[in-house]
């Protein structure tokens, strides 16, 4: 047998080896350091600072005094369970319904061969820019009981004392909702559609499965994690939703937990520790929804099977097709075009609505716009808010 030796080199000993003290130093840790850093800045802080302040009782600019005196007033408010309970009904049905409208948007624009696919998609990505006051101030203009057109049409025709459409109600709110709440899960929705692998809708059709059996029994259940966050996520913004409870909910006495937040900082004086109570139940809630969701999708795997290539499958729908772009087209015209048209004819109106009056036309709702330094200079700080926090968003 050969003789073993000791291997011998210039690897040093441990008293040979140098100690550095960024020897062991690892960018990547100070990165992530600085991004949780970054997310505190603008999550965690403000949520522990408004948590705080519920418990502070006294006036602003007074000393600093605690207690409970903001939870006991949340709680003992009778119009608290009332709001609760009209923040989740007007969630809960816009859910369902855009639920349906975006699925069925995101399947047609990406997975069906109905014509003019990108004309449908273009205009709901508009409908997604389009803002939500004057949206609304659109809708009030159509569908107000008094003078709005619709129901001055209705009554004219048929007849009838007073218009049967009402914008100030439960289905005003909810009807003024969907343009927006539907074009947003489309956008959210349609990468997932495109990027879903045809293997399984390709066996589907083979089997003999119609293109709705495939999008109902196949497709939805392969995009769930898609689609039950986009709900998640469109639920928790409902809830948030401020704008048009205030337009359209306050003059028919209908509150949400928005609002009722809005009104205890408006009382004199305000009553800040009510409304960060308040907002802080809002926050669980939302925290809650969002455990909810991760806790479902953890307990299932989602995983297509399949060979090496990938495709896109596109369903022939034959005749339906038509019905499928003439219900796209009913959709965008309804609720995006028509009230976007009237908002604009009624800049050129003396008085909105009426076209019997002598020269109902002017130009002066625009001159005068132009003409108010106030709205010029508040246009001023909206692009520069808007350009700086979307910059700034992006960047981060």
């Amino acid at each position: 047998m050969g003789e073993v030796r000791p291997v011998t080199g210039d690897r040093p000993t441990a008293s040979k080896r140098i100690f550095h003290p960024f020897a062991k130093l690892n960018p990547i840790p100070l990165r992530f350091v600085l991004l949780i850093a970054i997310i505190a800045c603008f999550t965690a802080y403000p949520i522990a600072l408004l948590f705080l302040s519920s418990f502070q009782v006294s006036p602003p600019g007074q000393p600093i005094a605690w207690g409970l005196e903001g939870w006991r007033m949340a709680f003992s408010d009778a119009s608290v369970p009332k709001a609760l309970w009209n923040t989740f009904v007007l969630g809960f049905t816009r859910v369902a319904i855009t639920t349906v409208l975006s699925v069925f948007f995101a399947w047609v624009i990406t997975r069906t061969d109905t014509p003019g696919k990108g004309f449908i998609e273009f205009m709901l990505w508009l409908g997604f820019f389009l803002p939500l006051l004057p949206m609304t101030l659109g809708w009030i203009l159509l569908l107000d009981p008094n003078y709005g057109i619709i129901n001055k049409l209705i009554v004219n025709w048929l007849g009838h004392s007073r218009g049967p459409f009402n914008i100030y109600s439960y289905g005003g709110i909810i009807w003024v909702h969907l343009a927006f709440s539907t074009c947003v899960r489309v956008i959210l929705l349609t990468p997932a559609f495109k990027a879903l692998d045809a293997t399984l809708e390709e066996a589907a059709h083979v089997a003999g499965s119609s293109a709705i059996t495939t999008l109902t029994r196949i497709t939805v259940p392969v995009l769930m994690p898609a689609v039950l966050a986009t709900t998640m996520l469109s639920f928790i913004k409902s809830m948030e939703s401020m704008e048009i409870e205030i337009v359209l909910g306050v003059p028919a006495r209908i509150f949400v937990f928005s609002t009722l937040v809005w009104d205890y900082t408006h009382f004199q004086p305000p009553a800040y520790h009510s409304a960060t109570a308040l907002s802080s139940i809002f926050l669980a809630a939302v925290f809650g929804l969002i455990w909810l969701q991760r806790t479902i999708l953890g307990t299932r795997e989602y995983t297509t099977v399949g060979g090496r290539g990938y495709s896109v499958r596109v369903a022939r729908l034959g005749r339906w097709r038509w019905v499928a772009f003439g219900f796209s087209v009913a959709f965008i015209f309804v609720m995006i075009v028509l009230p976007m048209a009237v908002l604009v004819v009624g800049t050129f109106m003396k008085a909105f609505g009426y076209f019997s009056i002598p020269e109902p036309w002017t130009l002066n709702n625009w001159s005068g716009a132009f003409a108010d330094p106030i709205l010029l200079r508040s246009l001023r700080n909206t692009l520069i808010l808007g350009m700086g926090a979307g910059g700034f968003g992006a960047l981060l």
